[in-house]
């Protein structure tokens, strides 16, 4: 195989969404010296390295990876320089390899890759459990928070109020929205799957020639009853504390590790599960990539740990509906394509 990455599973085209966090810093304990291998991950994904990297433990004396904190661009960048301890081994991405970066790994001699997901990243609005609950369309979304919205034949600065003057059906309360900026993942997931696809068939909207305006007419939200925090506490402290009618951004992890007081925001009829995102009734998510290249054949050390992790990685007892992961936020994918993956790790390694 020269230059083209073997995808242990395939899916739908993927959205063209990435990633933004431009950090840098090493968090793990081993060295190369000692056989352990690199990782890029994402911040959210982070977590999930460690967990995975634990379970290998337990069953091998390996030293953890070495992990590092990067964007999906970023990463994909250091991951296709080519072979040795000081390039990334793995790479947990919110995207598949693209043509550029492939053909640029196989420059670099990297022309064995490995490229499967783990499953799905899901991003959720949440409010205060003791508030009416909220059920919102992503057109509700787009009506209550865009910048400006049709009047006529054409477009006027937002005044709405309340969720009741949005749609008569919606309690009367006010409306607040607390999320992150434009820098973060998640905003890009939010500006693509609540207000882009909220004002999609919106006729004032269609009628803009051109794509570019008409996004940005689509998701510049208002500055009065929206909040830009990136700093998660933060952000849940500020949805907390609140007047009822207040709605927050934040991942599913999050959510999870917040029931006690949070809850759902139904969007479109959907709260995230993994039979909703599955289905795609739930579409506010990021993919999950492992993306893993293939060790040459004369660093045998490097080469089995590397097998171990990615088998740990995608077993049943990692990413599985009721795996490890899932505890932590992760959406698992249905268990035939699951499996299928597995199997065609162990064909690429039996090679």
């Amino acid at each position: 195989m020269t230059g083209k990455a073997e995808k242990i599973w395939s899916r739908n085209p993927l959205k063209a969404l990435l990633l933004a966090t431009m950090l840098g810093a090493g968090i793990g304990g081993a060295s190369a010296q000692d056989g352990a291998f690199l990782i890029v991950a994402g911040p959210q994904s982070a977590v999930f390295v460690d967990a995975i990297s634990t379970a290998v433990q337990k069953k091998t004396d390996a030293p953890k990876p070495i992990v590092q904190v990067n964007s999906t661009a970023g990463g994909a960048e250091a991951f296709c320089r080519g072979h040795g301890p000081q390039y990334p081994s793995v790479l947990l991405a919110s995207r598949a390899l693209t043509a550029g970066e492939i053909e640029r790994c196989a420059q670099a001699g990297v022309t064995e890759i490995l490229e499967g997901q783990l499953g799905f990243f899901a991003q959720v609005l949440i409010q205060k459990r003791s508030d009416p609950p909220l059920k919102l369309s992503t057109y509700n979304i787009y009506s209550a928070f865009a910048a400006e919205t049709p009047r006529g034949d054409g477009l006027e600065p937002n005044k709405v109020s309340t969720w009741k003057n949005v749609n008569g059906g919606l309690p009367q309360n006010p409306i607040k929205l607390f999320l992150t900026s434009p820098a973060l993942g998640s905003r890009l997931v939010f500006d693509a799957e609540a207000m882009a696809d909220g004002c999609r068939e919106v006729k004032t909207i269609k009628l803009i020639f051109r794509a570019e305006y008409r996004t940005r007419k689509c998701i510049t939200l208002r500055k009065d009853v929206v909040v830009e925090e990136d700093n998660t506490e933060k952000r849940l402290a500020a949805i907390k504390s609140a007047p009822p009618g207040a709605i927050g951004l934040v991942s599913y992890d999050v959510y999870l590790k917040n029931k006690d007081w949070a809850a759902l925001v139904d969007i479109n009829g959907a709260t995230p599960s993994p039979e909703s995102v599955a289905k795609e009734e739930y579409t506010m998510t990021t993919p999950l990539y492992i993306i893993a290249k293939k060790p040459t054949k004369d660093a045998v050390v490097t080469r089995q740990r590397l097998f171990d992790w990615m088998t740990q990685a995608l077993s049943e007892q990692a990413i599985g509906s009721d795996g490890y992961l899932s505890a932590l936020g992760l959406m698992a994918l249905p268990s035939a394509q699951r499996e299928a993956q597995r199997r065609s790790l162990t064909n690429m390694a039996k090679k």
